[in-house]
């Protein structure tokens, strides 16, 4: 209900002040995407996907959540890749989660309408389970 953007280390975060240059806090994230604060590692941890269509699971790290991002690394290509059709997007982290050290999700979807009716393979989140998020 109050938004406040980054503004960048002088002003910091602001609220509705439209003389204040706003900054993004990393840049080629994605809309789908998650941050959240890992502590075995003590970064924040970003997690998304790496292109539209086919595409890869990434992560990047940060001492900081307004800064010094890593540059995403993408640490899965998900076998849906090799579908002909295939969009692969909405990478994100659940750390709530238990069975691994980090569980991640992505979703898959097609281009191809028909296939919405008749292939259940698709449109359901994919599920990973990292054995280590230490991203340092």
């Amino acid at each position: 209900m109050a938004p406040e953007w980054w503004g960048g280390e002088e002003a910091g975060w602001i609220f509705k002040d439209p003389d204040l240059i706003r900054e993004p806090l990393l840049t080629g994230g994605q809309s789908e995407m998650t941050i959240h604060f890992d502590a075995r590692s003590g970064q924040f941890i970003s997690v998304q996907t790496l292109g539209f269509g086919k595409a890869q699971v990434a992560m990047r790290a940060s001492p900081r959540l307004a800064g010094e991002w890593l540059t995403p690394t993408a640490i899965f290509d998900p076998p849906e890749n090799e579908r002909k059709n295939v969009m692969i997007y909405a990478g994100k982290a659940h750390p709530q989660f238990e069975g691994a050290d980090l569980v991640l999700t992505y979703a898959t979807n097609t281009t191809e309408f028909s296939e919405h009716i008749s292939d259940s393979e698709i449109y359901y989140p994919q599920f990973i389970r990292l054995s280590s998020c230490d991203s340092r």
